[in-house]
C-alpha cells in the first residue's frame, strides 16, 4: 500500500526504482524525462519526508495540479488533492 505501489498499479514503471526521493534521480540516470512542467498523466514526485512521495497527475490547472496518490492518508488508503507544482518534480514515463 505504499505510493510507489500505487503508481505501478496506474501505470507501467521500471523495476527496482528505489524509495519515491529516488525516482528522479533513477529516471534521468536511465534516460527518462523530469520536468517542473506538469501534464496529466506524468509522475508527480517529491522528496519531502524521510522516504519521499509520489503520486500520478490526473489535472492541472495553471500552477496548480490534482494528483492522485496512495498511502497519503494511510496504508492502502487513496487520496485525490490539489497542490502547488512548484512542490513537485514531473517524471514522463
Amino acid at each position: 500500500g505504499q505510493c510507489g505501489f500505487g503508481i505501478a498499479k496506474w501505470i507501467c514503471v521500471p523495476p527496482n526504482m528505489g524509495n519515491a526521493n529516488e525516482w528522479d534521480d533513477y529516471a534521468r540516470r536511465n534516460g527518462i524525462k523530469v520536468s517542473s512542467v506538469p501534464a496529466v498523466g506524468s509522475v508527480a514526485q517529491s522528496d519531502a519526508g524521510y522516504y519521499g512521495h509520489v503520486s500520478m497527475v490526473i489535472a492541472v490547472d495553471g500552477n496548480q495540479v490534482r494528483t492522485r496518490g496512495m498511502n497519503e492518508a494511510g496504508p492502502w488508503s487513496v487520496r485525490e488533492r490539489w497542490s502547488s507544482a512548484s512542490d513537485w518534480d514531473f517524471i514522463y514515463f
